[in-house]
């Protein structure tokens, strides 16, 4: 069984455009997140193999290398000609929630339109950039089930915590006394001086 590292910070972007990888790439870092660009089929599968990622973006005319044309074949005519829907289709299998899964094409397809509701994934199409907002920033907030980890916690505050945790404190009875002490006992030198002058005067 793969064992997978789940990224909530990170979204995988498969795409071959670089327009439209520039503007989700500025899109998506503004909002916090680092971005992974997959420009191919192949590429997008092997970032897909033990990683899992917050959103993917998927565009369905990626390019194809002939190691995979046969495969795309065998999946069906729809996949031969939206490649894209190999990656949408691995993304599901490896644990992405529904929100998670963005198919976004130009292709106003109804083929595509009733593979995205069958392997259960969001459809957007190219050039409604507000819904696709829309949709990213009414779900960043939800933690995907079934994933059995999230963001790993701040290393410098987790340092900070080890630090605190080693360092020694004072005894209880001393720290006590310490609040106890008088004005007298705390300030000595200061007294000294006060009686000397008492003194003197008389």
């Amino acid at each position: 069984m793969t064992k997978f590292q789940d990224k909530l910070d990170t979204v995988l972007i498969i795409d071959d455009e670089p327009f439209e990888i520039e503007w989700l790439t500025e899109y998506f870092q503004a909002r916090g997140y680092k971005v992974v660009p997959a420009d191919d089929l192949q590429s997008a599968l092997a970032a897909l193999e033990t990683v899992r990622y917050a959103y993917i973006v998927i565009d369905l005319s990626i390019p194809v290398t002939p190691s995979l044309q046969q495969p795309l074949a065998a999946l069906g005519s729809e996949f031969f000609r939206y490649p894209g829907l190999m990656a949408a289709r691995r993304a599901r299998t490896t644990g992405h929630n529904t929100h998670q899964v963005i198919i976004y094409s130009v292709h106003d397809s109804a083929d595509v339109d009733a593979y995205a509701e069958l392997i259960l994934s969001k459809y957007i199409l190219k050039g409604r950039p507000r819904e696709l907002k829309h949709h990213i920033e009414s779900t960043m907030k939800r933690i995907p089930t079934g994933w059995t980890s999230t963001k790993p916690p701040d290393k410098r505050l987790r340092r900070a915590k080890v630090v605190a945790r080693n360092k020694p404190r004072p005894p209880k009875k001393a720290a006590a006394a310490q609040k106890k002490k008088t004005f007298y006992g705390r300030y000595p030198t200061f007294v000294t001086a006060i009686k000397k002058k008492s003194t003197a005067k008389k």
